[in-house]
């Protein structure tokens, strides 16, 4: 009973241009409008690796997906996203990235780090990022506060209502993001949250720029 009232709930917040695949949802939405229109309202600069990429969402938001690649670690994503987007769609898990140093401008994780419930995977999939960014290069993704009481209700009681879901979404500290950021090497650029409650919001968006030191 629960499960068909939240399925028939989420029917009310799908968007037709989104489909209703994984990745759909009216908080997977914002978190992909908020970053396109805060970062790449400007033309595009260098490559852009959107990590997670899913049915391919954020990457559709691009009208030139010339140098544009997405990662997925399930084929049957990838191969979705290929066909939806005509982006280059790589299979590979995003802690062990196929790409060479110094590869991407840009890194994007969207509605990807409620899927990494080890905390000690943050500190590779960082790694491994911080290793395919240019010098000057940048990246943004997002998290859900576990600060947040509505965080904490809606994603303890997950998979009571949610029948696709193997395990509860995962919930970060923004303590947390920024200490491991800071081990990676990376610095805290622009930080936005989806409320005036600052750590407390639901959603926080991150944008960790590579660390430079003086020689």
């Amino acid at each position: 009973m629960i499960k068909k009232l939240y399925l028939n709930f989420r029917k009310l917040f799908y968007s037709s241009s989104e489909g209703k695949g994984i990745s759909a949802g009216i908080i997977q939405r914002y978190v992909r409008n908020k970053v396109f229109n805060s970062f790449f309202t400007f033309p595009k600069r260098g490559l852009l690796l959107d990590l997670g990429c899913g049915e391919g969402l954020f990457i559709n938001k691009f009208a030139n997906k010339e140098g544009i690649i997405g990662v997925d670690m399930l084929f049957s994503q990838a191969k979705d996203a290929s066909r939806k987007t005509g982006a280059k769609i790589v299979v590979a898990s995003a802690q062990k990235l196929p790409f060479k140093r110094n590869t991407f401008f840009r890194v994007t994780a969207l509605n990807f780090f409620i899927n990494i419930w080890d905390r000690e995977n943050i500190l590779d999939i960082f790694g491994q990022v911080k290793e395919v960014l240019e010098k000057e290069g940048e990246f943004i993704f997002e998290t859900r506060s576990s600060l947040n009481p509505f965080n904490i209700l809606r994603f303890k009681l997950a998979s009571v209502y949610d029948g696709t879901l193997y395990k509860n979404p995962r919930m970060y500290s923004p303590s947390y993001i920024k200490k491991a950021a800071k081990k990676s090497g990376f610095r805290i650029g622009k930080v936005i949250y989806s409320s005036f409650a600052g750590i407390f919001s639901s959603v926080i968006i991150w944008q960790l720029k590579v660390k430079r030191y003086n020689v």
